[in-house]
Order: structure tokens, then C-alpha cells, then sequence
């Protein structure tokens, strides 16, 4: 009857061993951390979390693969830099294969297309220059021939452009003999204008055109003015640039 009575008070039994019920600890988050870093703290560790992986962990990336360049790739390298614009076009033809294929482009094409449009536009600009200069040598030698009859015929009379006003007659004669040279005279301005190139054609024209005037001028006067006409003259012929044209094209 005591044993019953225990056992319904909640007593244990005599002689019977009773486990102590484990005690639960409801713990907060806030506190579940600070237990966190307890324990990296006396391991000496940093908590590395896995919910926040570092930017500079390849660990668990796969392995890049290396792109490697195709023989069209290589060949329109190497015709960006022999024949640019040729290289240009095959580089940006690799370009789309190697996109349709890959997804991406090797460093090879995208050099090739680089220098392709780089040296193209080199040659482009070289080209045009070339081209202009090929055109001024053209001309100038088109000139050149075109004065050479001019140039002959100036060398008929030599000293012509270095004598007063390109060979007018000063000498005090009388007015019959100086008519007849200053006839003669505009007569072979009249030749040479004849045959002058085009750059000095006026200017010649010019000289002999004053020549002519001075004639008929001394013809119905029987005046001449020696000086007068000499300094008329002169003007004349130093605008007509026939000196510089004879140095540049009749050398």
C-alpha cells in the first residue's frame, strides 16, 4: 500500500534510478551567430558562409575552354596586313562562322578585322594621294610638251628675254628704219603667240597686240617717243610671265 501510494504521488519507487529529462534551450537566431563565431574564434578560423560564395572562388567553376582559330581566321590575318581591303572582307566573313559556330570570336579575327580596317583605310587615303600626284605629273608633262614649239622658237633667238622690254628696237634711227624693226618685231610676238601654250598665250598675244599699236600709232603720227614707248613696252612684257614660264617648262 506505501509502495502504491508513492507511485501515485509521483514519488519514485525506492531503489529505482530516474533520468534526468534534458533540458531544451530555445535559442534566437541573433544567438545561434554569436555561437557561430564562438566557435571559428577558438578554432582561429573566418565563418565562410555558403549562402554568400567569394567573387574570387573558381573552385567550383568549370575550366575555360581555349578558342582556337581556324585556317580562315589565320588567312584573313594574314591578308589584313599583304591586302587589307581582301582581308577586311574575309575577316568579317570568319567573323559571322565563327559566331554561327562558337557563339564568340577568337582574338585572331578580331585583330584581322581591326587591321584590316585600319590599313585600308591607309591604302584608301594613299591611293587618292598617289592618285593626285600622278595627275600633277600628267599635267606638268602635257605642259611641257605643249610649250616645247614655244621653246624652240625662243631659242632661235638667243638673249630675246634678256635684252629691254624681250628685244624692242631703241637705237635712235630714223623713223622709217625704227617702223621697220618695230614691224619686225611685232611680227615675231605674233609667232610666238602663234604657238604659245595656253598658261602664257595671252600674255604673249598681249606683247604683240602693243607692238602693233605703237606701229600704227608712229605710222600716222611720225612722232616716236622713244622712252615712252620703251617704258609702254616693258610693262607690258613683265606682266606677260614668259620668264618664269621659260624656266619651268623649257629647261
Amino acid at each position: 500500500m506505501n509502495e502504491s501510494a508513492q507511485d501515485t504521488n509521483g514519488t519514485a519507487p525506492t531503489g529505482t534510478e530516474v533520468e534526468p529529462r534534458p533540458v531544451v534551450q530555445q535559442l534566437s537566431a541573433f544567438d545561434f551567430l554569436l555561437r557561430e563565431d564562438d566557435a571559428a574564434s577558438d578554432s582561429g578560423e573566418r565563418a565562410v558562409y555558403a549562402a554568400r560564395p567569394s567573387a574570387f572562388d573558381f573552385s567550383d567553376r568549370p575550366e575555360q575552354v581555349k578558342p582556337r582559330a581556324t585556317p580562315l581566321e589565320w588567312i584573313a590575318l594574314a591578308l589584313a596586313v599583304l591586302v587589307p581591303p581582301l582581308g577586311l572582307v574575309l575577316s568579317i566573313i570568319a567573323g559571322f562562322v565563327s559566331r554561327a559556330k562558337r557563339g564568340w570570336t577568337t582574338w585572331v579575327v578580331r585583330t584581322a578585322t581591326v587591321l584590316g580596317v585600319i590599313l585600308t583605310i591607309a591604302v584608301i587615303v594613299g591611293g587618292v594621294v598617289l592618285d593626285a600626284i600622278g595627275r600633277s605629273e600628267a599635267a606638268e608633262a602635257k605642259i611641257v610638251a605643249d610649250s616645247a614649239p614655244f621653246c624652240a622658237s625662243l631659242d632661235t633667238t638667243p638673249g630675246i628675254l634678256e635684252a629691254p622690254a624681250f628685244g624692242w628696237p631703241t637705237e635712235p634711227t630714223t623713223i622709217d628704219e625704227t617702223v621697220v624693226a618695230m614691224k619686225a618685231y611685232q611680227l615675231r610676238w605674233k609667232e610666238l603667240a602663234d604657238i604659245a601654250p595656253a598658261g602664257i598665250s595671252s600674255g604673249t598675244r598681249s606683247i604683240a597686240f602693243a607692238a602693233q599699236s605703237l606701229v600704227t600709232a608712229v605710222e600716222s603720227t611720225k612722232v616716236i617717243d622713244r622712252t615712252g614707248n620703251l617704258s609702254h613696252m616693258k610693262a607690258i612684257t613683265a606682266a606677260a610671265g614668259i620668264p618664269a614660264w621659260v624656266a619651268r617648262y623649257c629647261g
